[in-house]
């Protein structure tokens, strides 16, 4: 009887050595597969903290597209770079890397909330320290389960991924189905209800237009357009900065009714009153706006009544600088290599182009729209673009030296380099003066022109070293509050008028709804226009105001406190807070260097003036 031979193995590693390969291939997946996962995880994390903090504790510059855009792009960034160094590095030292891998990843996330919730109360240096320990306390728990972590990661790493693709393919139709269902349901508009058109230059001062005389020939298309309509030569913004102006231009009041501004800044969430586009959306107008300035003229302050807002996430560049990690490559990286322009700034053919989409998008013959454009060319730094940039100066080219963000709101600057600044801010107001062109040329093309109400003005003006002063929000002198204003509507509105009176450019909502006919419940609204030769009542004023601002340049006269100012006729009075008012005959003294508050013969004129607006005796000093 034969001796039966020994059954063949197809494995000829022992049972023990088999199951040690299964565990590293194991862990090795997951150590792969740790970046994808704790990136979707820290976007996810980041996504619902920020809105929470924009919600609570004042804006951060998101929408609920930040739920979809951090996800999907820490999960990409985080994760090819986790696959890359765990697939090497595993090759050489598996269990030192298993635990580099999950301390950065978990570090990295950590970090996201800790900045958002204390960037304004802590130092980064401290932050990443804070973020750094409280990483190394929990990777000695994680260490002690890390075949668990990593099975954990392992079989959820491709479940989350799916959920952030969900959320960028669900979130966009969301918001787009919502806006339809909005605009589904409005009312029948008013027969023949014209489309308003209310496009605001941001920092456009008034004397820096060809049409009020400045020597260069910034606005050729708007001093056109001036003659098409009623242009206001001695209009004003209601503050020198930009998010009390733009509540002022769409609650059709002054700051000292609707108090947002530096200490309020959470825009009309708690305004108690409707707002023009309330008003107008419950009369079947299509409400949008399209903002440049990003930082101020955002849904979550000013959103109230819009059906569409356009401000954050509209490309791929700016959603990646609104997330934390991309904020902090711009200022860390992108400023240190020279970059100093705003990041994924959008110029006004920009927002022409995010307009006239909605426009054919949403086009429907019962309801005409109403539409808010904030272009922000004209803003510092003045970087237009070319050929505008050095339109007026070759010297241009070397502009962009004032600029509030990376902190030179004051610089010194020679004689040349201040002209510099000039010309290319000039070349700022010649760039949108041919995008309106352009604008105004895309409408006609539409057959919409004709009956549309176009409006032009400018939230406020900018200082270009009158009474020592760079830029704006630092004072009420004239050339930070005076701006332009024209009404274009042929055939509604008269061709060529230029009212010589003063007005408030917070005139132009209830302007626009008795234009419509419609009744205006505005509130304390400053009184409309339409009556075009007829002056607004009989104060015939505008005012102004400026918190105390402690962040601007000592020299500043909001740097010490309050600053308020009425202007009528051809007087500017302006009060401190704590200081002497100052006086100015804008007629005889339109650089504004002669003070006369005080003198005999002006006593008379402040105190009506202060009288006005119903000040106190003893509420500034010297009134």
């Amino acid at each position: 009887m034969s001796t039966p031979l020994p059954r063949a193995t197809s494995d000829p590693v022992a049972p023990g050595v088999h199951t040690r390969l299964a565990s590293e291939n194991y862990r090795r997946a997951g150590v792969i597969l740790a970046g994808l996962w704790f990136g979707v995880v820290c976007g996810l994390l980041e996504g619902v903290v920020q809105l929470a903090a924009q919600r609570w504790l004042g804006c951060k510059y998101v929408s609920v597209h930040i739920l979809w855009v951090a996800p999907v792009l820490y999960g990409t960034v985080f994760g090819l770079a986790g696959a890359a160094v765990g697939y090497l590095g595993l090759r050489l030292q598996p269990r030192l890397v298993s635990g580099a891998v999950l301390l950065v990843f978990t570090f990295l996330t950590l970090l996201v909330p800790l900045a958002i919730l204390l960037q304004d109360l802590a130092a980064v240096y401290a932050i990443l320290v804070l973020a750094l320990g409280m990483a190394a306390v929990l990777l000695r728990w994680l260490l002690g389960r890390v075949d668990a972590v990593l099975g954990l990661i392992r079989r959820t790493a491709f479940p989350l991924a799916g959920v952030a693709l969900a959320a960028a393919i669900i979130i966009p139709l969301a918001v787009h189905a919502r806006e339809s269902l909005t605009a589904a349901g409005l009312p029948e508009a008013p027969p023949a209800a014209p489309n308003i058109l209310v496009v605001v230059v941001d920092a456009l001062r008034a004397d820096h237009m060809s049409a009020l005389g400045y020597a260069r020939n910034t606005t050729p298309y708007l001093d056109e357009l001036a003659r098409q309509g009623v242009f206001y030569p001695r209009a004003y913004a209601t503050s020198s900065w930009s998010l009390p102006s733009h509540v002022s231009l769409v609650t059709g009041n002054t700051f000292e009714t609707h108090r947002v501004g530096w200490y309020n800044h959470e825009g009309l969430r708690s305004y108690p009153s409707p707002v023009l586009p309330e008003v107008l959306r419950d009369h079947g107008y299509r409400t949008g706006a399209f903002a440049a300035n990003v930082f101020w003229v955002t849904h979550d302050r000013l959103g109230r009544g819009f059906i569409h807002f356009d401000d954050f996430f509209y490309n791929f560049e700016d959603s990646v600088l609104r997330t934390i990690y991309g904020r902090a490559f711009e200022k860390f990286v992108m400023q240190n290599l020279g970059f100093e322009d705003i990041p994924a700034r959008r110029h006004a053919e920009d927002i022409n182009r995010a307009f006239l989409s909605w426009v054919d998008r949403t086009r429907a013959p019962d309801h005409p729209f109403f539409a808010l454009l904030n272009y922000m060319d004209v803003h510092d730094p003045y970087l237009p673009p070319e050929p505008y940039r050095t339109r007026f100066s070759p010297a241009a080219r070397h502009s962009g030296v004032i600029n509030w963000r990376v902190d030179r709101s004051d610089p010194e600057l020679d004689e040349a380099q201040l002209e510099a600044e000039i010309a290319a801010y000039d070349g700022g107001a010649a760039y949108v003066d041919e995008q309106i062109r352009k604008l105004t040329g895309a409408l006609k093309d539409r057959g919409l022109l004709e009956n549309t109400i176009l409006v032009i003005t400018s939230d406020h003006g900018e200082s270009q070293g009158e009474h020592g002063l760079l830029l704006h929000g630092n004072s009420l002198y004239n050339e930070q509050v005076h701006v332009p204003l024209l009404f274009v509507w042929p055939g509604h509105i008269p061709a060529g008028l230029r009212p010589e009176y003063t007005v408030s450019n917070a005139s132009i909502a209830a302007t626009l709804l008795e234009l419509c006919r419609l009744d205006n419940p505005l509130l304390n609204y400053e009184p409309s226009l339409a009556q075009w030769r007829t002056v607004p009542g009989p104060a015939s004023i505008a005012t102004a105001d400026v918190e105390q601002t402690p962040w601007v340049p000592e020299k500043s006269p909001a740097h010490t406190g309050m600053l308020s100012s009425i202007v009528k006729d051809q007087w500017q009075l302006i009060v401190h807070e704590h200081n002497m008012p100052q006086l100015f005959n804008l007629r005889d003294d339109p650089a504004e260097l002669e003070n006369l508050a005080g003198l005999a013969r002006t006593r008379e004129i402040e105190s009506n003036l202060g009288r006005l607006l119903g000040w106190e005796p003893g509420r500034f000093r010297g009134l």
